[in-house]
């Protein structure tokens, strides 16, 4: 089972017996950062430096009190506008020595920094003096020293004691204060009277720079270079290594470091830093990343950083932290290749050749300045080996020797890349260079150059690795990886074949290690491994739950005790497997203070041993020191700055105190900007911020680098914000806040909600009353209404069944008018049928009589008389014409009669004709009724169209059916 922590506070490894802090190298200079005036918009000069509870740094500056929270400077100017020589910090007060003055800072309501002058609580004839230059407190007594006088402050009154000009004094641990010459120390009733207790005639004419406890003794600094010993009531002189180099620079100021460690600022030589011995361990100064060499403070903040106070500028060491800086060629840095650590001597191979330096176990590598560059070695350096005893130099020209400061060559082809042992029981090694491969081995107590590999492609060989069935793997930048298989005689090629996207690979790009015993092939998605059963690649199952398979994987080096360093994607970590029973713990560390810093395409990793580690980057080489990274010190806090209504009008200053009060704005000031940063110093670069707005938002952000956030529009409503910071170890800090409210608008506000409330009771009074008076004043006129309105309707009532009644009888009327209409329509209907029937009857009598005449067969013609009489019989039309004209006229309403009175120009067969159309009879159907022909009917309907005299786009029948 694999356990895989988000994040871990850093490396935990075991510590060997007996092992003690001085014994580890810190090789190398520690990180500098530098902080010009421009950078911090202040002052030339930073005069004292101090650090108050949640971390901001403080300068003395010469344009007032400078601070820093790890993102924002800022300066606070005294009234006067002079200069700030000594600052103190007492909880919430931040006391300033200032030239002509004394006072304090201390946060208004808004939480901003302002200054309060003391020189009035100084009696009149007192207050006259130049320079405060040094704040301390005794007691309940604030204690500003000038040249030539101390002012005791109380909280009250302020009491006037004179000394001797350049006298100076410090508060040691013991709480006794140094004077100088004089050790002097308040009286037990706290009177503020200055006593003598002892005098030293050896201090007279010497300025006492720095005062130090030292196990069972104190150590004094003076300033022209000396430091004695306070022991059983004896000052002696330290005698030290650097006592001259003390002398020549003149001792500034000290600043001890850890219980080990005491640096020194000096006039003239930058920082001095010096063990328990007096030995040196560090020299720092512009050489190697100081502004400059004059040192005026020195301040160790609570992360163990030390900061420096120079003219033009502050610089930050970071003492304390694991990382060191190397570079061997000061003046032209190039960048770093390959670390060895062979006889004692740290050897760096970088663009322009391989330096070495003499490695001492109780101090560093004795400064960059005592590097010394290889003879013969001049050159690009590719790689460090060690085999044997011997140190092999991949390099340009070839490969070499490294023996007594020389480099001897032992290759025949130009271009060496490196070595890896193919044969332990032969001492074989096989040599990747720019065209092919070299076999060495080792004889007469060196390695020579035995022969070319034969058979070999052209191509450039310098990532090799050797697996357990003999396979020779060489990765190429962008061809692939070629599996190369040796003859027995380690003299040519047996076999040889390219692997890349096509077998199994994300892409060509395909590089090749050797870990945990095993061959792994890293891609730009995560780790592969050969199959051999189909001669193919794929995605490693055991690497895919370690390494994300999306990322690209560049290298992975395996130290000694079996943990995996990783360069994935530009990022640096170590991976730690350990077996923890019957599961396998993982731990993931990155370090993202070396993010991007290694050589792009040429990365490497020198794991030495448990305290060395070292990474070679494009401006020279880090020291990695992963037990130390165990001894970090400091809490990380957060801070809000400043906030800002809109992005113009600072509104809170980043200081709460007694006296700061919630903030309350007004409906239409609902944009702020939130300015925040956290006390980091080391690496305030990768610190990252979460934050939430308590009554809009509903959870924490995300982390991000942005110190900053603006709200806009918010509606009115009480608001928190918080915010918090994680450092790149993943720290986590505690909680800044700011709370405040914005009211509502007047429409909004309670005043405004009361008056609605008694509106609304108001109306609902109105509501209810009102209509209960109108209900009861219009109650009795309803009545009075009904009562009318009943008679109208009794009289209405009476009308209406009256006209109903009167409706009814026409209805009736109508109704019978209409039965009789009807039946009329039938009649007419039924005579036109008997008159067609008599037409049709005749005709056929007349035809059978016709036939009879012709026919001379009696019986035919005696069947033909029968059939006459059967017809003469049905022959009886009950109507005639004239009988059929007056039922049409009742149902046509007086059609024929209308159509004589309108034309009596017509003659009955144009009547008849006029009937037949009215009743929209086609042409063949009047045929019959008018016993004549289809020709007869068109002629007859022309002279009737003539008659009635209408035009020829008039319809006839249409003009009939509406007539």
């Amino acid at each position: 089972m694999l356990i895989y922590p988000r994040k871990i506070l850093f490396l935990i490894l075991l510590f060997l017996a007996g092992h003690v802090m001085h014994a580890q190298k810190n090789i190398g200079q520690p990180f500098i950062h530098n902080f010009t005036k421009e950078v911090s918009n202040s002052g030339l000069r930073n005069w004292k430096i101090s650090q108050d509870s949640i971390g901001i740094l403080y300068f003395a500056n010469d344009e007032g009190l400078l601070s820093f929270d790890g993102a924002n400077w800022k300066i606070y100017q005294v009234e006067n506008r002079t200069i700030l020589r000594s600052i103190f910090i007492d909880e919430e007060r931040i006391y300033a020595g200032c030239q002509g003055d004394i006072g304090y800072f201390e946060a208004d309501s808004t939480g901003t920094l302002c200054y309060h002058s003391l020189k009035h609580k100084i009696p009149f004839k007192d207050n006259q003096f130049a320079d405060v230059w040094k704040i301390n407190k005794y007691h309940e007594f604030i204690i500003f020293r000038t040249t030539d006088k101390i002012l005791a402050y109380n909280g009250d009154k302020i009491s006037i004691h004179w000394i001797q000009p350049d006298f100076s004094f410090y508060l040691n641990e013991n709480r006794k204060i140094y004077l100088n010459q004089l050790e002097l120390q308040f009286d037990d009733n706290s009177s503020g009277v200055i006593q003598k207790i002892y005098s030293e005639p050896k201090f007279r004419n010497k300025s006492i720079q720095g005062l130090l406890n030292q196990d069972n003794h104190v150590l004094v600094f003076t300033n022209e270079g000396s430091i004695y010993k306070y022991q059983n009531s004896t000052f002696a002189e330290w005698k030290t290594p650097n006592q001259q180099f003390l002398k020549e620079n003149r001792i500034q100021c000290v600043e001890r470091i850890d219980k080990r460690n005491i640096a020194i600022g000096t006039l003239s030589g930058g920082v001095l830093i010096i063990d328990d011995e007096g030995n040196t361990v560090n020299q720092i100064n512009s050489l190697n990343g100081l502004l400059n060499n004059e040192i005026i403070d020195l301040y160790l903040d609570n992360s163990g950083n030390l900061w420096i106070s120079q003219s033009n500028g502050i610089s930050c060491i970071e003492t304390n932290s694991p990382y060191r800086t190397i570079k061997p060629d000061n003046k032209n840095i190039s960048p770093g290749y390959a670390v060895k650590i062979h006889q004692d001597k740290l050897f760096l191979g970088t663009s322009v050749g391989l330096y070495a330096s003499k490695l001492n176990k109780t101090r560093t590598s004795e400064g960059t300045s005592n590097f010394n560059i290889i003879q013969g070695t001049k050159g690009q350096v590719w790689a460090l080996n060690e085999f044997n005893g011997e140190l092999l130099l991949s390099h340009h020209e070839g490969a070499f020797r490294v023996e007594e400061g020389k480099a001897i060559k032992i290759s025949k082809t130009q271009g060496s890349w490196g070595f890896i042992p193919i044969d332990d029981s032969r001492k074989i090694l096989l040599e990747g260079h720019y065209k092919g491969l070299n076999i060495y081995e080792f004889s007469n107590g060196h390695w020579t150059f035995k022969n070319e590999v034969q058979n070999m492609i052209d191509e450039s060989c310098r990532i090799l690795a050797k697996d357990s069935n003999e396979n020779i793997w060489v990765a190429h930048p962008y061809r692939g990886v070629y599996r190369i298989v040796l003859d027995e005689r380690l003299k040519s090629v047996k076999e040889i074949k390219l692997y890349n996207s096509k077998n199994g690979f994300p892409s060509n790009w395909v590089h090749v290690f050797e870990v945990k015993g095993d061959v792994v092939f890293t891609t730009e998605k995560g780790v592969y491994s050969y199959n051999e059963e189909n001669d193919n690649f794929q995605p490693s199952s055991i690497w895919a739950s370690i390494i994300d398979s999306s990322k690209r994987v560049q290298r992975l080096v395996e130290d000694d005790q079996g943990n995996i360093w990783s360069v994935i994607d530009d990022d640096i970590g170590l991976i730690t497997i350990n077996d923890i029973g019957f599961e396998k713990v993982v731990n993931q560390n990155e370090l993202p203070k070396l993010s991007g810093k290694l050589v792009g395409g040429f990365e490497h990793i020198y794991p030495h041993d448990r305290e060395n580690v070292f990474f070679p980057t494009e401006t020279g080489f880090i020291h990695y020191n992963p037990q130390k990274s165990n001894s970090v010190k400091g809490d990380l806090h957060s801070h809000i700055h400043e906030v800002k209504l809109g992005d113009s009008t600072s509104i809170y200053g980043g200081y709460k105190s007694e006296r700061w009060m919630e903030s309350k704005f007004k409906y239409y000031e609902n944009a702020f900007t939130f300015k925040f940063s956290a006390t980091e110093y080391s690496d305030f670069d990768q610190i990252e911020f979460q934050y939430i707005l308590e009554g809009l938002d509903e959870k924490w952000s995300p982390w991000v680098k942005k110190n900053f956030k603006e709200y806009t529009a918010l509606p009115h409503g009480d608001y928190q914000f918080k915010m918090r910071a994680r450092n790149a170890l993943g720290k986590t800090s505690d909680t800044d806040s700011y709370s405040f409210s914005i009211s509502p608008p007047w429409y909004a506000s309670l005043l405004a909600k009361l008056l609605y409330c008694i509106l609304g009771l108001i109306l609902l009074l109105s509501a209810f009353l009102v209509p209960f008076k109108k209900f009861e004043k219009e109650k009795s006129n309803i009545i009075q209404e009904k009562e009318e309105v009943l008679q109208e309707t009794t009289e209405e009532y009476q009308k209406i069944v009256a006209e109903n009644q009167e409706q009814i009888s026409k209805l009736q009327e109508d109704k019978l008018k209409a039965e009789i209409q009807f039946k009329n329509k039938e009649l007419a209907s039924t005579t036109m049928h008997l008159v067609q029937k008599g037409g049709l009857l005749n005709k056929l009598k007349d035809n059978l009589t016709a036939l009879q005449n012709k026919t001379t067969q009696p019986e035919v013609k005696k069947e033909i008389r029968s059939t006459l009489r059967m017809l003469n019989q049905n022959l009886q039309i009950d109507e005639d014409w004239e009988q059929f004209a007056n039922y049409f006229d009742q149902v046509h309403v007086d059609f024929l009669k209308r159509l004589k009175e309108e034309y009596p120009q017509l003659t009955p067969k144009d009547q008849k004709l006029c009937t037949y159309l009215k009743m929209n009879l086609s042409t063949k159907e009047i045929v019959p009724l008018m016993n004549i022909s289809v020709r007869g009917v068109e002629v007859s309907r022309y002279r009737l169209r003539k008659k009635l005299g209408l035009d020829s786009s008039v319809n006839l029948n249409d003009f009939m059916m509406n007539f």
